[in-house]
């Protein structure tokens, strides 16, 4: 006779095999007691007692993962679970890439374990080492508000519904469908009660989430490894040297404080802030996206920024939320302003909003007011920072026809001294044996389009003088403004043994001349007056030659004297060459016969050559593309109509009519010789432009 079978030890609820529900094996089990009162038995029942819930319906057991982002589980779009994982990497949405569990399946494959008691010890990485602490332990789970469930009123609208009686039958069918709600009740409440731990991956800047901010420890453990910050941080540097937005020796000092630093105060948030805009800056300034580069390559590109700018976004926060809004958190605002400089979507529209927020936190802190017994180096530097945001402001809406000028209050100009002299003056002392070239010196000199603009308004405002007298008086404001510039802002004065940056300046304020002569007379091409639109056009060509060819002198330089230079491929270096190229292209439409033909030709190719070089260098932005199409295309039709075949039949055309600068938005009339043509198809209509730059920023007319 067999022995009988042997029963495996019974360590499962009756409960929970029978709901499928993932048993601790306590007495009673941890799912029993979030239930309120359900009786907790262990044991098999035998085949001839039916239990009370046998006609209880069973949920279907789910086999697929389960972590599965919000934002794809929103979309209902397939999750790769990654972090971020690509959908949302694809759609630049890495910051809000959050996981959350399902309620009730806790504890399957794929998703986030459940939070436990024990205080667990992390070692947490920090710019220049590492720190050990233990997490404080996870309280139980109580229901979020509006979870809470009352037996009593499921019981009531249950009998209300027909669905339950007072017969043995139905109650314990309906008891056993009470029960499975309240399962999925509770495990619902806990997983919006208990917010899981963030453990810091060894790759910090691929972990970082905006949404797990914490203490100002956890955002500093945020940062890049040491020496990863280090060579962002002279790649910023070098950036700077055309912006002057920081001063080298004591920023360079604070960042390796920050490196070395294993404990933070709140007052050390405006700094870190500042911190992370510069290697932003860095990061965008020196990525190059060509359409050749691989697709791992342009993404991992993206990350770092967008990891980056949630860093320096949510320690601007943290700022806010502290009350740091001293000099260091304007500062910080002012480099969020370069990081719209560099980068494939910067913009002058997006820098425009950056720099409200950075005159607010100006007016704010009260950097236009001086301070009883401030040190000579701290009043310099916030008179710095005082005058770049001015500068940036006035010249941003110039530049973006927004039709005002914005008003602040009068602050003294900083001091023309140089950085290594300002950096050991102390209060009052004003006295020092230097001579050279001051790095503010540029600056300062830029400072004086402030007055030319101002100058320009009223003389084009007096509508007693003849327009063409209007604008000779204007250009000679310009020439004015020229002669006035120290020697070594001038190409043909510079000492020749200065420093690389020195020549560099010189030729971009020369190439700002030029240009605003094209401005001044750009919105005069489509004038009803022939003898005005004949002379404006004119005009606007002489300049454009002008700038054209210090724009070649500029690329040459960089290309063969200072390769270290920095880039030349963000967007305020391909408007000017843009303006360049379309007033040759104007002139090529408008004057088939004209004897400079060649020479206009000539120039337009340049441009084009120079757009097409931008487009393969760091920082890039799309504009620069989209300038590039538009002359591409507007080339394309000058040689059709020269019987010369370009060999491309892309190049579509569209109706005629005014054309939009891509970079600024501003509309430019074609002149009145050449509006009978057929304008390339590649130009951006404004109210498109406006509303891609400035969707989600600003109320918007439906029409």
């Amino acid at each position: 006779m067999s022995d009988p079978p042997r029963r495996r030890a019974v360590n499962t609820c009756t409960r929970c095999v029978r709901l499928k529900l993932k048993c601790d094996h306590a007495r009673p089990c941890g799912a029993c007691a979030r239930s309120h009162g359900v009786q907790c038995v262990y044991g098999t029942p035998a085949a001839s007692e039916p239990t009370d819930d046998d006609a209880a319906p069973r949920p279907r057991k789910r086999h697929r993962a389960v972590l599965v982002c919000t934002r794809c589980k929103r979309l209902r779009v397939k999750c790769d679970q990654a972090k971020p994982c690509g959908a949302c990497a694809a759609a630049k949405r890495g910051h809000g890439c959050v996981y959350v569990p399902w309620p009730d399946e806790e504890g399957a494959p794929g998703t986030m374990p459940p939070p436990t008691r024990a205080a667990p010890t992390t070692t947490t990485t920090v710019p220049g080492g590492t720190r050990t602490h233990s997490a404080p332990a996870t309280a139980p789970a109580t229901p979020h508000r509006g979870l809470e469930h009352d037996h009593t009123a499921l019981h009531a609208h249950a009998r209300a519904i027909g669905l339950e009686d007072d017969t043995p039958s139905n109650y314990h069918s309906m008891r056993a469908r009470i029960a499975e709600l309240e399962a999925r009740l509770d495990g619902l409440a806990s997983t919006v009660a208990t917010t899981p731990a963030a453990t810091p991956a060894p790759d910090l800047l691929s972990s970082f989430s905006p949404f797990a901010t914490g203490e100002l420890a956890a955002l500093a453990s945020r940062f890049p490894p040491p020496e990863e910050a280090r060579r962002l941080l002279r790649d910023f540097l070098n950036f700077d040297l055309m912006f002057r937005f920081v001063h080298v020796a004591s920023f360079q000092r604070r960042c390796e404080a920050a490196l070395a630093a294993t404990s933070w105060e709140d007052a050390d948030a405006p700094f870190m802030a500042m911190f992370a805009g510069a290697l932003l800056v860095a990061a965008a300034s020196t990525t190059v996206r060509a359409a050749s580069g691989s697709i791992a390559a342009r993404t991992a590109a993206e990350g770092r920024e967008a990891r980056l700018r949630a860093l320096m976004d949510a320690l601007m926060v943290f700022c806010e939320d502290r009350g740091e809004l001293g000099l260091d958190y304007v500062h910080a605002r002012l480099i969020a302003v370069l990081t719209h400089m560099a980068g494939e979507t910067s913009s002058p529209a997006k820098m425009w909003l950056a720099l409200g927020k950075a005159s607010s936190a100006a007016l704010l802190a009260g950097l236009h007011r001086d301070r009883a017994g401030e040190a000579m180096f701290d009043r310099e530097m916030r008179r710095r920072v005082w005058w770049q945001i001015v500068f940036l402001s006035i010249l941003t809406a110039e530049r973006m026809n927004i039709g005002f000028r914005p008003v602040f209050p009068p602050v003294p100009r900083p001091a023309i001294v140089a950085d290594g002299v300002l950096d050991t003056l102390s209060a009052g002392d004003a006295t020092t044996s230097w001579t050279g070239i001051p790095e503010w010196g540029y600056i300062d000199a830029k400072l004086f389009w402030i007055d030319w603009f101002t100058q320009r308004d009223e003389l084009m405002a007096d509508e007693s003088v003849p327009i063409l007298t209007r604008l000779g008086n204007a250009a000679a404001l310009i020439d004015k403004l020229g002669a006035a510039m120290p020697g070594y802002l001038t190409i043909d004065n510079h000492p020749y043994h200065s420093p690389p940056w020195v020549h560099l300046q010189a030729v971009i304020m020369t190439i700002a001349l030029d240009e605003a002569h094209v401005h001044l007379y750009r919105p005069y091409f489509g004038a009803a007056d022939p003898e005005l639109a004949a002379t404006a056009l004119s005009k606007a060509v002489d300049a454009a030659h002008r700038l054209v060819q210090d724009i070649r002198m500029m690329t040459t330089y960089m290309l063969f004297s200072w390769i270290d230079a920095p880039t030349t491929a963000l967007w305020t270096y391909g408007m000017k060459s843009f303006t360049g190229g379309m007033v040759m292209a104007y002139a090529l439409l408008s004057g088939p016969d004209d004897p400079q033909r060649d020479r206009n030709q000539a120039d337009l190719d340049l441009v084009i050559g120079v757009l097409k070089s931008n487009l393969n260098m760091a920082g890039s932005s799309r504009s620069n593309a989209q300038a590039l199409r538009t002359l591409e295309g507007m080339r394309g039709t000058i040689l059709a109509r020269s019987g010369v075949d370009t060999g491309d039949s892309s190049a579509a055309v569209g109706d005629p009519g005014d054309v939009v600068d891509p970079y600024t938005g501003r509309t430019v009339p074609l002149p009145r010789a050449v509006e009978d043509i057929d304008v390339p198809g590649e130009w951006i209509e404004w109210d498109v432009l406006f509303r891609e730059l400035f969707q989600g920023a600003l109320p918007l007319p439906t029409t």
